[in-house]
């Protein structure tokens, strides 16, 4: 009787994990993609808001720029913020790519969506020194690629 009963425990446990406990955590990569910008332009920096994301790890840190990562532990607050540190270590338009698959990223909701507020790039133009305009990324500029590890370098 009491093999029965514990059976029928499990199962109910399990079915209760399956259809309406807890979602298991969700890893991805997470990066920039598609900039509509001039061949004059280039990119001095971001700023990413997002919604309960956590960052797990920095995949690939650009050549002189600086990051800051804001996981405040309240999923409406947190934030990744990336500036060049100089004018030559801005990024052309033909380089646009590096922004890419720069962060290991988890959601302990188990989907990994787009952002709801993804942020925004910096975007200066050559010959203007120091006059950047914001450019406000929406949900498809914001690159998210399932995975569980940060990609070879």
């Amino acid at each position: 009787m009491s093999n029965a009963w514990g059976s029928r425990s499990a199962l109910v446990l399990l079915l209760g994990i399956a259809f309406g406990g807890p979602a298991m955590a969700s890893r991805a990569i997470l990066g920039i993609q598609g900039l509509a910008i001039g061949d004059d332009e280039y990119v001095a920096g971001f700023d990413l808001a997002y919604d309960g994301w956590d960052v797990i790890a920095v995949c690939r840190v650009l050549p002189n720029w600086t990051l800051t990562i804001y996981n405040s532990g309240h999923p409406m607050d947190s934030r990744i913020v990336g500036e060049a540190s100089h004018g030559a270590s801005s990024l052309p338009v033909t380089m646009l790519d590096q922004l890419k698959r720069l962060f290991l990223v988890e959601t302990a909701t188990g989907a990994v969506d787009s952002a709801s507020k993804p942020g925004a790039v910096e975007v200066g133009r050559y010959g203007y020194g120091g006059v950047f305009r914001k450019l406000v990324l929406q949900p498809p500029n914001v690159a998210l690629e399932p995975a569980s590890a940060c990609p070879a370098p």
